[in-house]
């Protein structure tokens, strides 16, 4: 479950829940819901960065490329 991005008290409290079997399933689902609503808004604003970037790069492609030409 680490590898799927929880954090180590989601992790704990999930491992916690996953000895005392099927009568907390319900609290195990709610807790990777919660993680994966995190993740989500981790996931935008990376893209949102990752989007940024690629636009910075692209001004200093540009510049380069009028720099060269002239």
């Amino acid at each position: 479950m680490r590898g799927a991005g929880l954090s180590i008290g989601a992790l704990s409290k999930y491992l916690c829940l996953f000895k005392k079997e099927d009568k907390t399933i319900k609290q195990r689902k709610e807790i990777l819901e919660n993680q994966r609503k995190i993740l989500e808004e981790k996931l935008k604003k990376m893209n949102t960065a990752y989007e940024r970037l690629n636009y910075k790069i692209k001004l200093y492609d540009n510049k380069l490329l009028e720099n060269k030409l002239k």
